[in-house]
């Protein structure tokens, strides 16, 4: 050690440096004011860090000093050579002068508890816990902790009252506001519109509670559509035994608070913002209580033209070619047959048929997918199949269960459990797996039949389709409704079957129908009955959850990278001009979740070649795709077009010809499914993955 004193040593130096200090400047306390002798002596011999003067200064001749304040805690000197003062960290060294450094300081105690506090706010938040839970919790921490509060009230800053008014009719309602929720997502800088204009749409719907009560709630739901943020304000929410029997009462704080935001706009952190509406997307028995017009069963109930129903065992509507109605003739209330009454949200400046469009989740997935479906399994038996051809399609679909990417929320299930099935389990029958699996099982006639649908819908989903075959999309509808009577029965054409064929309408007007969808509504609808715990006071539970969650909105936003690869590996296919670079075996993008694996490795370029992705590189600063352009492409069926054209193709074999692409090149991703003699068929990707 030749001469280099010792960490120990130099403490040991310090402490003796310090005592000195302390003792001097008692002494001159001592002579300066004069305390007695036995009271000087007490000094001397007590721990110097146990002094409660009021401004004591003292220092090492140099002109530095430092505070005490009145009923300083004490600073354990003989175990720390620090003495903390106000956050700074005074560090003696052996000539006694001091080094204040913020960067080097430990955090003082005040922070340290706020930390822990946030902690345990975001831990509550991230995986839901019950708030009986987390006052458990708190009182097991509070002997370790004393700082942290007894109750999860006082932690969570829960509100201790809420504005619930009860509605004229029966019924409570609590009014969160429009505003209110735009300012919150704007100020978390989760939307931004560089026009300076939000476009809203709204969506009303019912959602009841619990099996043992007939307790629902109908919230009225927000989403800025020209934004690329989806999230979903929750504006107002009634609860009640049964749906709104005063829509009008339901509606006027919501109507009141829009017309003026619509009229005026609002200003926020030195932004001016205006506001409109760019739909209210609801099912059938919403629109019509929100426009007060005859129910889906009614002999006028069509919301878009002037058939009238027809008696087949049910209310069914024939005709295909009936006069459209208008915006002014429903103001104008001159179909009376069709309307009940002035509508609750006639006041604002929104067109009660324009900017009311069809919603195809449950219209064409929950409603006419599905009535097909139970057709060919129960129907009458010119269309029913047999028991072992149900089999097949049911073991055809759970062998697809690997080949799912990894984007979609339910893997095929069997059609025993049919009854189960939810919205995008009938999606994903409709535009994938149901034209593989209904091949050469399903008669020809009715399989040509329902690729007139699928076709249709593959069209109208599709952001790079839809715009170009609008109209195309609309002559195979019709053309789909007239033959459903020949083949099913004019029984069949009920609200959802001829509904279909407005479908192309609302699609020309707002674009691909994932963007007039309920998918995104009906996922906030699941959150909001997860928030509720118990029967008791749900709209006070709803409104303490969502202040709770309000709490750590204004978290720093990380830097979000475009590629995230991972899982390294090194089994290749490597080429040797890049040899150097690592292997993964995924990569997370902003758009979409590519693998090597099956399911996530079927992807289309910009130069319209389909390829399987067989590694994944990054070299340097670049993203690579090892892949195989596929060859051989076919169409899959040819009526009521070729598949190919749009860009539903049949590979004999997935193998071909390798090379090397920059992940920029990828346009979109495919749904590649096994089909017959080892053959695969491939699907674009092609709806919102909710």
């Amino acid at each position: 050690m030749s001469g280099v004193d010792s960490y120990w040593t130099l403490r040991r130096g310090i402490k003796r440096e310090v005592s000195l200090a302390l003792q001097d400047f008692e002494h001159s306390v001592s002579s300066d004011t004069g305390i007695d002798d036995d009271f000087q002596q007490e000094c001397s011999t007590s721990r110097p860090t146990e002094l409660s003067v009021e401004n004591v200064e003292f220092g090492d001749g140099s002109g530095s000093s430092i505070f005490l304040p009145v009923h300083a805690e004490p600073v354990p000197v003989e175990h720390d050579s620090d003495i903390s003062d106000g956050g700074n960290v005074i560090d003696f060294d052996c000539d006694f002068d001091f080094v204040c450094d913020d960067h080097d300081s430990e955090p003082s105690e005040p922070d340290s508890t706020e930390c822990l506090r946030d902690s345990l706010v975001d831990w509550v938040l991230q995986y839901d816990v019950p708030r009986n839970a987390v006052g458990g919790l708190l009182k097991l921490l509070n002997p370790h902790h004393p700082e942290l509060p007894l109750d999860e009230r006082t932690l969570m800053r829960t509100p201790r009252s809420h504005a619930v008014c009860t509605l004229a009719g029966g019924g409570e309602y609590i009014h969160f506001g429009v505003q209110k929720g735009l300012e919150s997502l704007i100020g978390s800088g989760d939307i931004a519109s560089d026009s300076g204009k939000l476009e809203l749409q709204f969506n009303v719907d019912g959602l009841p509670l619990f099996k043992s009560s007939n307790l629902s709630m109908w919230p009225i739901l927000c989403i800025v559509r020209n934004s690329q943020c989806k999230k979903t304000l929750i504006v107002g929410c009634y609860c009640g035994e049964s749906k709104p029997s005063n829509v009008q009462a339901y509606f006027e704080r919501f109507v009141n608070e829009l017309q003026h935001i619509l009229s005026v706009g609002f200003d926020y952190m030195n932004e001016h913002f205006d506001v409109v509406i760019h739909s209210f997307v609801c099912d059938a028995p919403a629109r019509a209580m929100v426009k007060n017009i005859k129910g889906h069963s009614g002999y006028s109930a069509c919301e878009k033209c002037h058939v009238e129903g027809e008696w087949q065992q049910k209310v069914t509507f024939q005709d295909t070619n009936a006069a459209l109605r208008t915006d002014a003739e429903f103001a104008d209330m001159t179909d009376s047959d069709h309307h009940l009454g002035r509508s609750a949200v006639q006041t604002l400046p929104v067109g009660t048929v324009s900017q009311f469009p069809l919603d195809y989740m449950h219209m064409a997935c929950l409603g006419v997918m599905r009535r097909l479906l139970l057709c060919w399994l129960k129907g009458p038996l010119s269309v029913r199949l047999g028991t072992a051809r149900t089999n097949r399609i049911s073991d055809k679909l759970t062998s697809l269960i690997p080949f799912i990417p990894r984007e979609f929320g339910q893997k095929p299930r069997s059609l025993n459990d049919i009854m189960r099935w939810k919205a995008t389990e009938f999606r994903q029958f409709l535009l994938y797996t149901g034209p593989v699996v209904l091949k050469h099982i399903l008669p020809d006639l009715l399989y040509q039949h329902f690729l007139l649908f699928s076709v249709a819908m593959t069209l109208l989903i599709s952001p790079r389709l839809c715009a170009q075959f609008c109209g195309y999309a609309k002559q195979l509808l019709v053309v789909f409704v007239e033959n459903m009577k020949t083949l099913y029965g004019k029984e069949m054409i009920v609200y959802n079957v001829h509904s279909l064929i407005h479908l192309p309408d609302d699609a020309c007007k707002f674009g691909p129908l994932d963007s007039f969808s309920c998918f995104p509504f009906e996922t906030a609808l699941n959150k909001i009955k997860r928030l509720l715990r118990k029967p008791s006071f749900p709209l006070q539970q709803l409104a303490n959850r969502l202040a709770e969650q309000n709490l750590r909105t204004a978290q720093t936003h990380t830097q979000q990278h475009e590629f995230t690869a991972k899982k390294e590996h090194s089994l290749g296919p490597l080429p040797a001009e890049f040899r150097n670079a690592r292997q993964y075996e995924q990569l997370h993008c902003s758009d979409f979740y590519l693998s090597v694996l099956s399911g996530d490795n079927c992807v289309t370029l910009s130069s319209g070649s389909v390829c399987v992705v067989r590694n994944i590189l990054v070299h340097g600063s670049s993203v690579l795709l090892v892949v195989e352009v596929l060859e051989n492409c076919s169409s899959f069926y040819e009526y009521p077009l070729p598949s190919a054209q749009v860009n539903i193709v049949h590979v004999p074999r997935l193998h071909g010809m390798q090379k090397t692409v920059p992940v920029g090149e990828v346009v979109y991703k495919n749904v590649c499914l096994p089909a017959v003699n080892d053959s695969y068929v491939v699907f674009p990707f092609l709806h919102s993955a909710m």
